[in-house]
């Protein structure tokens, strides 16, 4: 994580575009590693799949997110289908890697009637191929428009 969980600025905790106020993204990332002689196509970055609930400093399940419908708009952290697949793109035009991690946060139940379960992997991955994004209206349940992405 490159950053806490602060939902008046971004959805998730891993912005890709930099923000001058306080976040860090992936585009200062790396912006920096191009500084130095590692190689890229060596390279690969890790994506977590969580939610971030800031009132009890815990990482729900996006399953438990849409099964119990505790989601806040103004306490949690909640990354999008748009968002997991704009990182899979970012890292696929980066010619580098990418690790899904903690798929057992990700709607693995399928809770949030999505087209199948692991939404957030899947969107992941298309964005990684060139597919298409998979929306869900219950798991897209952020719905704060931010100016970064």
């Amino acid at each position: 994580m490159l950053n806490e969980c602060n939902p008046g600025l971004y959805n998730g905790v891993t912005p890709i575009t930099k923000n001058a106020t306080c976040l860090y993204g992936l585009e200062e990332v790396i912006e920096n590693l191009k500084k130095t002689e590692i190689c890229f196509n060596k390279l690969s970055f890790s994506i977590p799949l969580f939610t971030v609930e800031n009132v009890n400093n815990t990482y729900p399940s996006y399953t438990d997110m849409c099964s119990e419908g505790k989601f806040d708009n103004l306490t949690w952290c909640v990354q999008t289908s748009q968002n997991y697949y704009d990182k899979g793109q970012f890292f696929r035009e980066q010619k580098t890697g990418v690790m899904v991690i903690g798929l057992d946060f990700d709607d693995y139940c399928n809770s949030c009637q999505c087209k199948s379960a692991f939404n957030g992997f899947y969107n992941v991955l298309a964005g990684y191929i060139s597919g298409s994004v998979i929306p869900c209206a219950k798991f897209d349940v952020q719905s704060t428009v931010y100016p970064i992405k």
